[in-house]
């Protein structure tokens, strides 16, 4: 259609609405421009106000309705508007001049036209004059407070000048000046709507007021717009991470019957590690079941949303890592960054590396073909996946809560007590500095934690095919600054990488692996990372990380910091003693190392232009370069810890048992029987085991096989003497184990450095030493028979449900390797308890055997570690813990050195000296040792794979951050409403049921409240009711009974329901010892109550006789008593408040038990 010539459009600039330029229709222009002559014409009436008054009095002509204010209270103006720029300036633009109510001195004091005197007219404009003056005094106020906060902010840094500055942060002086600049637009629209009735000049007053806010807010306007300009360049700096992916949820959109399909399926492959094709089976049953269940032809795009394959499933949920793949050289473990090529990552095909400046480059394959697309492409031949700190960090501050949580961590900082609770209250975490020289976490406009760095080998196929020849390396950390009851859950422990297998690199190839985190880590240290928004800051904030603390077994913690293995000659990292004088015990005869020492090796050893260098240097002082120390603030001689979960469990007490008591066991096997028989094997049989062994052997084709067939493969591969003696005569996994490690891959030897493996790096395993018997003259001390007595002792003892059990067959070839949870059990009560009962309560004279000497003197060691031990891992230390736990393990060693003189100490037993100064640096040892780090390395270990090496550190390192960050999923801003209501579902089928050290130590230490479980209304029996009524004076009739109930990770029930979680020990009213007890009552006086009451009858004192006494009285540190099996008569009424421990007991003599409380804080 012709547009019409004559134009129906105009572009208005009028001064009335202050248009702009807008284009409006032609009476909308014609009004607009007649306003505006009014508008001028207005103006000048106001000039000429001093000849002619009377024209100003035409507002008299409208007055408002009678009963209204003057002022109009319509709302704050729009906030959103362009703002103009301004150029920056140390000095504020806004007018100096005094109140505008100083002008009325210069106004008129006749009017030719004055109402009359007490007219109402009067009286309204008095009133409008008052309220104007009153607005404007207020206005001149603001405008001095605003021109103070903008002098005291007029630079580029976020903090204020002045230290008196009244805001500390400069987002908070930008949400004032945003509010003063709301309050001043909303006060020019309350006057400008005003009706200026009587005295014309209140509209003189008005418009003056009208200018001078504007220019105020004109400036405000510009500073606000200065400020999110810096804030948008600093968004584009190197430093700036967006976090909106993680503040969104990515389907909150999608369909709820969608949303629930793949859910269901993401969980099964993710937490109950069922395979990929059984989900695919799932989500594609699913989908029938749908379309069938729907019918409607409508409902066929909603059917297409759901994929048939469970990786597009698990891509909709965003749950990937933020990662970059490295090839890594299997040679020299140097790491290559690929190049990006049209969407494709670009690898070397052959490794550059120099490991000196005048070598030659090492040269290996780092590729190999792949298929990526369909198409045939290079990828890593051993690829190296490492996750981003940076990305991972975003992710954690943007969940809710976390902020606040990390800031009542960082709060206890203040606080120095007498006892140390937690980590983050030790002297390394208090005291540490930041690069500006002040306390790292004392900061309130920044996040600032503190994290611990672990590494540590672990065989990946669960000790299956290849046994241990097959090795990966976990590069974890933890958050300290978390709460200690949320800091080791799985969605809170950031996984760096896994250092690819199938060995662990030699020497000091776990440096280049190390280099991606510190490069990392070096820069959250000294630049941080602007994070674009937070739950608590929509603006944003900045974030900063420091690592304080490394935390590995003894092998681990010597890779990780360049230092020698504990074979060397100087084994000690700590200090300059030698392996020659590795048993003094005097330690203040030990130099310690110093930062400056240490440094100096390192960059020497670095420096050393050869081999022969680098070698010789290392030999004198034992010290490589760690790629940690380009960390300006890491010192390896304060943040190295001496793990207490490998040095006191896996090492100290395990020695203890297998060499210092030393066993005997002799299986019965009838060897007159067995031995001169020989068994005949067809030749089929064994030509058949000879081509599986050719093969590729495994578990199951071997166990085809029988047990003289298996004797004689191993014959045959010379590999019978691995066999302990009478286990190849009854059982074939021995055997089968012997021949698998027979044919177990060879390691790859380094030939940058001359040697098959580390030598010095030995993994030291204390489970697969052997008793040489020769080494004393007594031999080992527990035979079978001693060892069938412990194992009934351990079978006999009851302990709450919580406790773990030492293994039924303890002691036994058969037993396996340990954990490091029972071989706690076993040092505090097990082992001390059965020993003090064979050994211990005999009394020595002149005609006692050297046996029955070293017998009472072992069970006395025995003690005097369990004790140290005790206080060792008290959830509380002090001065007088470090103090106490040296005394006991003092006398331990000492004790060790006289019943085995012939035997040097092991470097773990110096560890476990040096393990004291640790206590006051970083606190109670649950907050630094290595059962979180462990407990990771199991739900790796459980994850499906192919077993395919070079994949697998791929599947296990996604699989495993994937199921972490499911966890927190529901938790995500925008998350659907379906979702939330399968979070209780998920809860329940899958708990966190796990037990162990660590799990306990979660639910002690933190937040969970009491669980009243199973109540039933009954009435008070006669004695319960009046031990109540003395106790509360509540007459109680009926109450609510609990069978059983729950603090904090601690079960109790009633005597009929658990017998080991009904013996406890509590403190009786006006009484501050502890004394033994059994619940028989646990309930509550009302439904709601949240008051529960334990009616407990006390054990009775033992009667001793014929010279009898309780030998645990002689070692008090050690918590346990003997106490007759009968109670005394009454009843006892405790509340919950009151301390109460669950204890461990067994029989002890014929009318006695021996009982002992699990107590987590030492306290005398």
């Amino acid at each position: 259609m012709a547009k019409s010539k004559e134009p129906r459009l105009r572009l208005c600039y009028c001064t009335a609405y202050k248009c702009d330029g807008a284009v409006l229709d032609e009476k909308d222009w014609k009004l607009h421009e007649r306003l505006s002559q009014a508008q001028q014409l207005l103006s000048l009436e106001q000039d000429v106000f001093k000849l002619t008054l009377a024209d100003a009095t035409s507002a008299l002509l409208h007055p408002p309705p009678c009963g209204t204010s003057p002022l109009s209270t319509s709302p704050p103006v729009s906030l959103t508007m362009k703002q103009p720029h301004r150029p920056s300036s140390d000095t504020s633009p806004l007018p100096t001049s005094p109140p505008v109510p100083a002008m009325t001195d210069q106004l008129p004091t006749e009017n030719p036209i004055t109402p009359a005197k007490n007219s109402p007219e009067l009286n309204l404009a008095e009133e409008i004059y008052r309220d104007l003056t009153r607005i404007d005094v207020t206005i001149h106020h603001r405008k001095r407070d605003i021109e103070k906060i903008i002098d005291e902010w007029s630079h580029e840094n976020r903090f204020p000048l002045h230290a008196a500055s009244r805001f500390s942060l400069r987002r908070e002086a930008k949400a004032f000046l945003e509010g003063e600049e709301a309050w001043f637009r909303d006060t020019i629209a309350r006057i400008q709507s005003a009706h200026m009735v009587g005295d014309p000049m209140n509209t003189l007053l008005r418009n003056s007021m009208v200018i001078q806010a504007q220019i105020i807010i004109d400036v405000v306007s510009e500073r606000i717009e200065q400020w999110k300009d810096m804030e948008e360049a600093r968004g584009k700096g190197e430093d700036f991470y967006d976090t909106s992916r993680h503040l969104q949820h990515p389907l909150r959109s999608a369909n709820p019957i969608i949303v629930v399909a793949l859910f269901m399926v993401v969980v099964l492959n993710l937490m109950a590690n069922v395979a990929r094709l059984p989900c695919n089976f799932v989500l594609r049953m699913t989908k029938l079941l749908l379309s069938e269940a729907l019918g409607d032809p409508n409902d066929k795009y909603l059917l297409e949303q759901l994929p048939s394959d469970m990786r597009t499933a698990r891509s909709r949920f965003m749950l990937d890592p933020t990662t970059t793949t490295y090839a890594s050289c299997p040679t020299c473990s140097y790491i290559h960054l690929p190049t990006h090529q049209d969407g494709q990552d670009i690898y070397p095909a052959r490794c550059q590396f120099k490991r000196y400046p005048s070598s030659q480059p090492c040269g290996a394959c780092l590729t190999k073909f792949g298929v990526k697309d369909g198409k045939s492409i290079r990828v890593p031949a051993r690829p190296y996946m490492a996750q981003s700190f940076t990305a991972f960090t975003a992710a954690l501050y943007t969940r809710n809560g976390i902020e606040e949580a990390i800031r009542r961590t960082n709060q206890i900082l203040s606080a120095e007590e007498l006892f140390i609770h937690d980590v983050n209250e030790g002297e390394a975490v208090r005291t540490f500095k930041g690069s500006d020289g002040e306390l790292f976490l004392r900061s309130d406009d920044e996040i600032r934690t503190v994290w611990s760095l672990s590494y540590d080998g672990f065989n990946p196929l669960m000790n299956k095919a290849a046994g241990k020849s097959v090795s990966v390396g976990s590069l974890a950390m933890v958050c300290l600054s978390l709460p200690s009851s949320i800091r080791y859950r799985s969605e809170n422990m950031f996984l760096a990488g896994l250092v690819p297998g199938p060995r662990q690199p030699a020497l000091d190839g776990l440096n280049p692996y190390l280099a991606p985190l510190v490069k990392e880590l070096d820069l959250c240290y000294h630049r941080g990372t602007w994070l674009s928004q937070t739950p608590e800051c929509a603006h944003g904030q900045r974030s900063r990380e420091a690592v304080v603390a490394v935390v590995a077994d003894l092998p681990g913690s010597r890779k990780i910091t360049g230092c020698a293995g504990h074979s060397a000659t100087r084994f000690c990292s700590l200090c300059y003693l030698t392996k020659h004088d590795i048993n003094n015990l005097d330690r203040s005869a030990w130099k310690p190392v110093t930062y400056e020492e240490h440094h100096r090796a390192a960059e020497a050893w670095r420096a050393a232009p050869n081999k022969a260098a680098r070698k010789r240097l290392y030999k004198q002082n034992g010290v490589r370069w760690s790629e940690l120390l380009e960390l300006s603030y890491w010192d390896p001689t304060k943040y190295v810890v001496v793990d207490g979960m490998h040095t006191l469990f896996h090492c100290v007490v395990a020695h203890h048992f297998r060499e210092i008591i030393g066993t005997r066991w002799r299986d019965p096997v009838d060897e007159d029987e067995s031995e001169g028989k020989e068994v005949q094997v067809p030749d089929k049989l064994i030509n058949k085991a000879r081509s599986i062994m050719k093969s590729k052997p495994t578990q199951s084709k071997l166990h085809t096989l029988t047990i003289p067939v298996l004797r004689i493969l191993c014959a045959e591969y010379d590999v019978l003497n691995l066999v302990k003696q009478g286990a190849e005569r009854t059982k074939k996994q021995p055997l089968i184990n012997a021949l698998l490690s027979a044919v177990a891959p060879i390691p790859i030897p380094h030939t940058y450095e001359g040697i098959p493996f580390e030598e010095d790096f030995a993994k030291m395993d204390i489970d697969l030493l052997t008793i040489d018997e020769a080494s004393d003259s007594c031999g080992p001390m527990l035979d079978t028979k001693d060892l069938c007595q412990i194992q009934a002792d351990i079978a006999s003892t009851i302990r709450p449900s919580w406790r773990t059990s030492a293994p039924k067959n303890f002691g036994a070839p058969g037993q396996g390797k340990l954990k490091a949870d029972q071989w706690r059990t076993s040092i505090e009560f097990d082992l001390p308890v059965s020993l003090m009962k064979m050994w211990g309560i005999r009394e020595l004279d002149a005609e006692s055997s050297s046996l029955e000497t070293r017998q009472l003197k072992t069970a006395e060691s025995t003690m005097y570690l369990s004790m140290a031990e005790r206080w060792a891992t008290s959830h509380r230390t002090s001065e007088h813990h470090k103090e106490r736990y040296l005394d006991h393990m003092e006398k331990y060693l000492d004790s060790a050195r006289i019943l085995c003189p012939n035997m040097d100490l092991h470097p773990s037993h110096h560890n476990a000296l040096h393990l004291a100064d640790f206590f006051p640096r970083f606190g109670p040892i649950h907050g630094w040792w290595m059962f979180p780090f462990e407990r990771l390395i199991g739900r790796l270990q459980k994850i499906k794979t192919n077993f395919k090496m070079g994949e697998i550190e791929a599947t296990m390192m996604k699989t495993f951050c994937a199921a972490s960050e499911l966890k927190v999923f529901l938790q995500r801003p925008g998350c659907p409403k379906v979702l939330l209501k399968c979070a209780p579902i998920l809860e329940s089928c899958f708990p966190d049921v796990s037990g162990g050290t660590l799990m306990h130590d979660i639910q002690i230490l933190g937040d969970e409240k009491n669980q009243n479980r199973n109540q039933k209304l009954i009435p008070l029996q006669r004695d319960v009711q009046q031990a109540f009524l003395a106790l509360t004076g509540i007459q109680g009739q009926d109450v609510h009974e609990h069978l059983r109930y729950s603090v904090r990770g601690r079960d109790f029930a009633m005597r009929q329901v658990s017998k080991g979680n009904s013996v406890v020990f509590f403190q009786p009213i006006g009484a501050s010892m502890l004394v033994p007890g059994i619940i028989r009552q646990i309930f509550s006086p009302g439904k709601d109550s949240t008051k529960v009451f334990l009616a407990v009858h006390r054990f009775r004192r033992a009667d001793f006789t014929n010279n009898e006494s309780d030998p645990f009285l002689a070692f008090p540190d050690f918590g346990a008593s003997v106490w007759s099996k009968d109670t005394v008569d009454g009843v006892e009424i405790i509340e919950q408040e009151r301390r109460m421990y669950g204890a461990e007991y067994r029989t002890w003599g014929t009318d006695t038990i021996v009982l002992k409380p699990i107590i987590e804080v030492v306290e005398h």
